[in-house]
């Protein structure tokens, strides 16, 4: 997907000229205009002002603000990831500090509807402005090596491997801390790949539906005095529907002349 941005300083209708000329160079192709000074752009909202660009984090408006709710049975680290992956958009999509700032108010709101106590927001907001020293002094070079800094090579102590185990809450995380200490004299470092359960797997969260009312079903009705005698039929309908039609409603039916 290409985006081409313009800005024409004479408001005439050169902007429209312009349009023109680009959808008559090929049949193929076919460009839109935006004449409003906020242009979203998948979860970028670009706007324009004084001859500069400004870009921020953009959301529709059927955005419900649901995320992984604090209370919930996942693992600490997952919703610390949460809120980082939700703070490295911010800084990335951000052009300014002051944009920075905005989203970082716009999650905490968010956050907090979510159950996020305001401790470990705080905590977790401080630690990422501390590892990547987000200030508005530099903000946009910080920026610039935040998304271009290459992993070094680390040369670690212990090798790491990974262990799948179920998550169930505090049980689980101290087995995995009990599981390390074991397994440091053997210079191996495990991490958990937690495996979480939803309440479907537990039980069916839908009412079940009697097979009376199924459709498009093969039926068969055996004869109570004669267990010899039996009928087959099939209806696109509801079972009940074709029911009540062999007890009488259809005098055709060759269940009612039996009966």
């Amino acid at each position: 997907m290409l985006m081409i941005f313009l800005q024409f300083s004479i408001l005439l209708q050169i902007e429209i000229v312009f349009f023109k000329i680009l959808n008559n160079e090929h049949p193929n192709l076919e460009f839109t205009m935006e004449t409003d000074r906020n242009l979203p752009f998948l979860d970028v909202s670009v706007s324009m002002g004084n001859g500069k660009y400004r870009t921020q984090v953009y959301r529709k408006p059927t955005n419900t603000g649901v995320v992984m709710n604090f209370n919930c049975n996942a693992p600490l680290k997952w919703k610390q990831s949460l809120i980082n992956c939700l703070l490295l958009r911010a800084i990335r999509n951000s052009s300014d500090f002051c944009s920075f700032c905005l989203e970082v108010e716009t999650l905490r709101s968010i956050l907090k509807r979510n159950a996020y106590p305001d401790r470990f927001i705080n905590r977790t907001v401080s630690d990422f402005v501390s590892k990547y020293a987000v200030n508005e002094q530099d903000f946009k070079l910080k920026k610039l090596e935040s998304s271009t800094k290459k992993p070094q090579l680390v040369v670690k102590e212990f090798d790491e491997v990974y262990l799948k185990m179920p998550y169930v809450g505090k049980p689980s995380t101290k087995l995995h801390r009990r599981i390390n200490i074991q397994m440091r004299q053997y210079k191996l470092w495990v991490k958990a790949a937690y495996n979480t359960t939803k309440t479907g797997s537990y039980f069916n969260l839908k009412s079940p539906c009697s097979y009376l009312f199924e459709s498009n079903v093969v039926y068969k009705f055996t004869c109570s005095r004669d267990e010899n005698i039996s009928y087959i039929g099939e209806t696109r309908r509801q079972l009940f529907q074709r029911i009540i039609e062999h007890n009488g409603k259809d005098k055709n039916s060759a269940i009612f002349d039996h009966v």
